[in-house]
């Protein structure tokens, strides 16, 4: 009786695991890739100005404080543009570029940290059953307990991933010295979407020796 109580109790923590982490899968943010300019590796900056570039103005203030909160931890000055030009034109690429060349000579900003949303993507994945048959080892004298439960079988599961482009220029040379590719899925909590890409960036710009805090 004792073996098979402990044999159950096994059983149901391996199935709360599985629970877990089928739940914690859903949603997370990731560096797909990191490049730098070998030109500009000793470039190193206390000063960004801030633009994330789009049209959902809610979406821009929300990104460009959360960056000016990471880059706050590191030391790291920032000026974001939506406190400085409300409005901005994207159609028109050259006319942009411009706005935020003069925005950021105007500023004491050393480097320009531009946010680009990409992509997004919807695909349908594919939940492979948990059983009908799980085989754990025994608890004594190496038994293995056999427990035959159907749970059903598998199923498909919605994704939509965000792929966002981070990129940072030099704002005397005008040169891009260093780009990073996020990419974020399943964001049902957009604010902490936001606030985990945000600490994703600033930490990787100071593992890569960008920043220089005060």
């Amino acid at each position: 009786m004792a073996r098979f109580r402990s044999s159950s109790l096994l059983l149901l923590a391996l199935l709360l695991l599985a629970l877990l982490l089928l739940a914690g899968c859903g949603h997370y943010t990731e560096l797909v890739s990191v490049s730098r300019d070998d030109g500009a590796r000793s470039a190193q900056y206390s000063h960004l100005f801030l633009f994330n570039l789009t049209q959902e103005d809610a979406t821009r203030r929300a990104v460009e404080k959360a960056l000016a909160d990471a880059l706050k931890e590191e030391g790291v000055d920032t000026t974001a543009s939506h406190k400085v030009a409300p409005q901005l034109e994207l159609e028109d690429r050259d006319a942009l570029h411009e706005r935020i060349r003069k925005l950021s000579a105007a500023s004491p900003a050393q480097a320009v940290l531009v946010v680009v949303l990409e992509d997004v993507s919807d695909r349908m994945d594919y939940v492979a059953p948990l059983g009908p048959d799980l085989t754990t080892p025994g608890l004594q004298r190496g038994e293995r307990v056999q427990a035959n439960y159907d749970w059903g079988g598998g199923y498909f599961r919605a994704q939509r991933e965000y792929r966002v482009r981070t990129s940072l220029y030099d704002r005397d040379s005008g040169r891009e010295t260093w780009r990073a590719l996020t990419l974020t899925r399943n964001p049902g909590d957009t604010e902490r979407s936001i606030r985990e890409f945000a600490g994703l960036i600033a930490d990787r710009l100071r593992e890569d020796g960008l920043l220089t805090g005060r």
